[in-house]
């Protein structure tokens, strides 16, 4: 097993009109961690995570949402990894 520990930031905008059960609006969300030895944290990994995850929500009828979910992340190894 690998030992992962991650100090993370993350970036939240919330655009809906009920978090709940949301009919129009969006929710986009960035996060970024790096993974390392040297946070003291007992990681064994290197590397570095972005995602990005974006939602929107449009009523096109009285009882109908469309509903789109995108979601992009990159990990990278970072130098001294293995």
């Amino acid at each position: 097993p690998v030992r992962v520990g991650m100090p993370t930031f993350t970036f939240v905008r919330d655009k809906r009109d009920d978090p709940l059960d949301a009919h129009k609006g969006n929710l986009t969300t960035f996060s970024m961690g790096f993974s390392s030895t040297v946070f003291g944290s007992g990681s064994d990994a290197n590397f570095s995570r972005f995602l990005l995850n974006n939602s929107t929500y449009q009523r096109f009828h009285k009882k109908w949402v469309f509903a789109r979910n995108t979601r992009i992340g990159i990990e990278r190894l970072l130098s001294g990894g293995d």
